[in-house]
């Protein structure tokens, strides 16, 4: 068995504690992410969008431009950090 761990790789995880920020941090990141990918055309879930647009309590705005929402994303990545 010590053969086998010492060819495993190791994962570096556990850096962050988790906290119910964090979650909300990373939620909100990942769905910037997914509607900029929305408004570029690309292949998205619209209902995993719309799932975490609830979880969020946020409401769809449409008028929302492609250099609105990188500028969101950008803003949900540094608070995710």
């Amino acid at each position: 068995m010590d053969k086998a761990e010492a060819n495993c790789r190791r994962f570096k995880m556990g850096a962050k504690k988790w906290s119910p920020a964090l979650k909300k941090a990373r939620t909100a990141f990942e769905y910037w992410q997914g509607r900029l990918t929305h408004a570029k055309g690309l292949r998205s879930n619209v209902k995993r969008l719309r799932i975490l647009q609830r979880d969020l309590k946020l409401s769809y705005d449409p008028t929302l431009t492609r250099d609105d929402l990188v500028v969101k994303v950008k803003e949900a990545f540094v608070e995710r950090r």
